[in-house]
């Protein structure tokens, strides 16, 4: 699309890109004041669009003159990638050319989600001079893969980037002369490696749970078939990846992906050609629970002489969950009027009167006393 800029007597452009479902355009340059893509609805009636209020700022600097999309993702031709569900920016890929934010590199970036690659195309520094440059980014890793230079092209307007055939890539370039153009068709093993990538397969994953509201930890992912551009997977997002060897990788998952508790789909992805994903593991985000633990569940006290105070004993109340343990009081319950150990019992042979030695009364509060029994002569007691 484009439409006259009547301040500077030029003509800007808009790019625009299908996203999300139910589809929706979104398109550069950002609404009014720089903030976020210009939206059109997709409905039943039609196509509607609401002009943002405010004062037309110009484009922005910093997210390019082009968007394109893979259907889920928004990529610019600044390098940056968006997620249009959240309106947050999720990633970048390291664009270098000398026009990746601005006209004329217009159309300038495509992609193959089959070869699961972005492509750019674009004139920076080479050495002492400059040179067009074809570059290719993974969607998944976002790293560059690989570049094509063509230092006998020096020209800022390569446009009309296309991929065609197997391993084809095209733009329009500089011709013979100041206002002639030529379409460049080139054949390269950064769109279609000879040799197919194997498909990664995942293993193990450590570790397999973690606390909800934690803070960010190491994942680590066992496996086999890894390459240094494997990345792994979270939910469908990749992460900043760490490549270890063939068998094993590493990330760092942020405190605020484990913020709730849920489940979390974890997998290995590897760029096309071949590749793709392993299977995925689940890593369960638990719900902190509080749980409290007593010391010892029984006390036992020694016989005690009455108005004397036992031996102090502890116990430890711990918080052994994994939520914090609000205590807002103790209750002790149980039978503490009566004794642990049987009163001593006698035997009687002849009845005579004679103080008995100290027993424990049936409400005793656990204290001996001193009590009389009458009982038969030559008296003989014994504790049973």
């Amino acid at each position: 699309m484009v439409w006259p800029d009547r301040r500077s007597r030029c003509r800007s452009r808009l790019a625009i890109a299908l996203a999300g479902n139910p589809l929706t355009v979104y398109g550069v340059p950002f609404s009014f004041g720089g903030g976020y893509f210009q939206i059109a609805n997709l409905t039943s009636s039609g196509l509607t669009y609401s002009r943002p209020s405010g004062s037309n700022t110009g484009p922005n600097n910093t997210t390019g003159n082009q968007v394109i999309s893979d259907g889920t993702l928004l990529y610019t031709s600044a390098g940056q990638i968006w997620d249009p569900s959240t309106k947050t920016e999720v990633g970048t890929f390291p664009v270098t050319t000398f026009n990746a934010v601005s006209y004329p590199n217009y159309r300038s970036i495509n992609l193959d989600s089959s070869f699961g690659e972005i492509y750019s195309v674009g004139e920076r520094e080479v050495g002492s001079g400059d040179a067009v440059v074809v570059s290719a980014y993974g969607m998944k890793s976002h790293a560059l893969d690989g570049t094509l230079m063509f230092p006998q092209l020096n020209s800022p307007t390569e446009t009309d980037l296309v991929r065609w055939g197997n391993n084809g890539l095209a733009f329009i370039g500089p011709g013979s002369g100041p206002t002639v153009a030529q379409i460049y068709l080139v054949r390269s093993s950064i769109v279609s490696p000879s040799a197919p990538n194997p498909t990664p397969v995942l293993s193990t994953i450590s570790p397999a749970s973690v606390t909800a509201g934690g803070p960010s930890f190491v994942l680590t992912m066992n496996g086999s078939s890894f390459l240094a551009n494997s990345v792994i997977d979270w939910n469908g997002t990749a992460l900043t990846t760490t490549f270890v060897n063939s068998q094993q990788l590493t990330a760092t998952v942020s405190a605020s992906a484990i913020a709730q508790g849920s489940t979390a789909q974890v997998a290995v992805y590897t760029p096309a050609p071949g590749g793709g994903s392993s299977a995925s593991a689940t890593l369960t985000v638990a719900s902190p629970i509080p749980v409290a633990t007593i010391s010892a569940s029984t006390l036992s006290f020694a016989n005690t002489t009455q108005t004397i105070a036992s031996s102090a004993q502890t116990v430890v109340l711990t918080s052994s969950g994994t939520a914090p343990l609000t205590i807002t009081g103790i209750t002790v319950t149980g039978d503490f009027q009566r004794p642990t150990h049987a009163a001593p019992a006698c035997r009687r042979e002849a009845p005579a009167t004679s103080p008995s030695s100290l027993r424990h009364p049936p409400q005793g509060r656990g204290q001996a006393r001193s009590a009389l029994q009458t009982m038969r002569p030559a008296v003989r007691k014994q504790l049973r």
